[in-house]
């Protein structure tokens, strides 16, 4: 009897077990896919990888605008205002020896230090003169005597970090010049010789 009892509910089960698995059907349609989540957060980057080979240099290009050109430096040479003798006021082209002369110049740069010098002779004029904010110096200096210089045409020139030895400019770098008649000094009857 009580094997009976423990009989009943098995075979019911077996009967539910074989009712359910005779009952599967065929597979049905695959059904629409599903809004994509959010996307996560992005990993670490990883480490870098070795340089590739540098390529063929490319073609040169076209050459650019020229730039404005810069200040062109020159000097001027005039008489000196300050002479005592008016008749020397020539356009000044000319100058006696040991009569004394301007020369301004401009152009430079600040604080360029400038010689000046008669090239002909290679006769150092004026051995530093500095030039200021605007590039421009003005300097007074005074002819070597007949003895020293010949008498003609003559160029003043300018000079940047120029070497001197015994009064002369042996090297430096040309940046101006000027030309200057050195002519004989003037006699007036009523006066003799002008001695300087």
């Amino acid at each position: 009897m009580r094997l009976f009892k423990v009989m009943i509910p098995l075979a019911i089960l077996a009967v539910v077990l074989v009712t359910t698995v005779g009952c599967v059907g065929p597979q049905g349609p695959q059904g629409q896919t599903g809004e994509m989540g959010p996307q996560g957060v992005a990993g670490p980057a990883g480490p870098a990888g070795p340089a590739g080979p540098t390529g063929p240099e490319g073609p040169e290009g076209p050459q650019g605008p020229q730039g404005i050109p810069g200040p062109t430096k020159q000097i001027v040479v005039t008489w000196d205002p300050e002479d005592l003798y008016p008749w020397h006021n020539f356009a000044v082209v000319e100058a006696e020896p040991r009569q004394s002369i301007r020369i301004k110049g401009s152009g430079f740069n600040y604080r360029d230090i400038i010689t000046l010098s008669i090239c002909e002779d290679d006769i150092v004029l004026v051995e530093e003169v500095l030039a200021n904010r605007c590039g421009a110096f003005e300097v007074y200096t005074t002819l070597p005597k007949s003895t020293v210089i010949g008498y003609g045409p003559v160029s003043l020139r300018a000079w940047l970090n120029a070497d001197i030895e015994e009064d002369k400019v042996v090297k430096g770098v040309l940046q101006a010049t000027w030309p200057l008649d050195i002519v004989e000094e003037l006699e007036y009857p009523w006066e003799g010789p002008i001695l300087r």
